[in-house]
C-alpha cells in the first residue's frame, strides 16, 4: 500500500471565492479519482486555509485526515479579508511544515493563491504590502521552503495571476537548490475568454483535473522507482 499525503494551502481572502467553492466540491472527488486510477494508494488530506494579519480568522488548519473531514471544515469558510494585496503566506507555509508528514511514501503540497507573500523580494513594487520587510512575526519563508524540500515534499503552485510571478521564481530557486521537486500549474492561459481575458470561474473549474493529473503522475513515478 502506497501512503500518499496531500496538503492544500489555500488563500481564503476576498478574491478567492471561486477557488474555495471548487475546493469544497472537488477535493473528495479528486481523491476518489486518484484511488480509482491508483487503487494501491491510501490517501490522507490536510488543509491550511489562510488570510492575512488583521483578519478576524487568520487561518484554519486541519492536519492529515480523510478528505471528507477537510471538506467539512471548508463548508464554514467563505472568501473574506485581505486588507493589502500581499498575504500571510509565511505563516501558512510554517503551518504546512508543522503538519504530520510521516510516515508516508509520497508527500505533496498544492498552494492555491492569487497574491504574493509579504516582503519586497516576493513581488513588484506596485503590489500593496503593509510589511515590505517580510513577515512581522519573524517567520522565515525561505527556511520553510528549504524544510519542505528536504522532507521530500513535492510543491505545486497553482498560478492564477501575474502578481505571484516573482514569488514563484524565488520558490523555484530555493527548491532547485535543495534538489526538491517544484512545479507550476498555470491555469491562466487555459481559461482565456476572448477579448475579456481569463475568467476566474473558468480557471477554478480547471483546478480539479489538473490536480488529479499531478497526483496520478506522482504515484506513477513512485511506483516506477520502486520497480527499478
Amino acid at each position: 500500500m502506497i501512503v500518499l499525503k496531500i496538503a492544500f494551502a489555500l488563500d481564503c481572502t476576498g478574491s478567492m471565492g471561486p477557488w474555495i467553492h471548487e475546493a469544497k466540491t472537488r477535493i473528495a472527488e479528486i481523491v476518489e479519482e486518484v484511488h480509482r486510477d491508483q487503487p494501491s494508494t491510501h490517501i490522507e488530506v490536510a488543509l491550511v486555509a489562510y488570510r492575512d494579519y488583521g483578519d478576524t480568522i487568520r487561518r484554519r488548519v486541519v492536519d492529515f485526515t480523510s478528505p471528507q473531514q477537510v471538506v467539512s471544515t471548508l463548508q464554514n469558510i467563505e472568501a473574506s479579508g485581505g486588507d493589502d494585496e500581499a498575504e500571510d503566506i509565511a505563516g501558512a507555509l510554517d503551518r504546512v511544515c508543522g503538519l504530520t508528514w510521516g510516515p508516508s511514501d509520497i508527500r505533496m503540497v498544492f498552494h492555491i493563491a492569487d497574491a504574493p507573500a509579504h516582503g519586497r523580494r516576493f513581488h513588484l513594487p506596485r503590489v500593496s504590502d503593509r510589511f515590505p520587510e517580510g513577515d512581522p512575526d519573524g517567520v522565515d519563508l525561505i527556511t520553510c521552503l528549504r524544510h519542505l524540500a528536504n522532507q521530500d515534499v513535492d510543491f505545486t503552485f497553482v498560478r492564477i495571476t501575474s502578481s505571484t510571478d516573482m514569488m514563484i521564481d524565488v520558490f523555484q530557486h530555493i527548491y532547485t537548490e535543495e534538489n526538491g521537486r517544484f512545479r507550476v500549474i498555470d491555469l491562466n492561459p487555459q481559461s482565456y475568454d476572448g477579448r475579456y481575458g481569463p475568467r476566474r470561474e473558468n480557471m477554478a473549474e480547471l483546478l480539479s483535473p489538473a490536480v488529479t493529473r499531478s497526483v496520478s503522475q506522482a504515484v506513477s513515478r513512485y511506483t516506477s522507482s520502486q520497480d527499478m
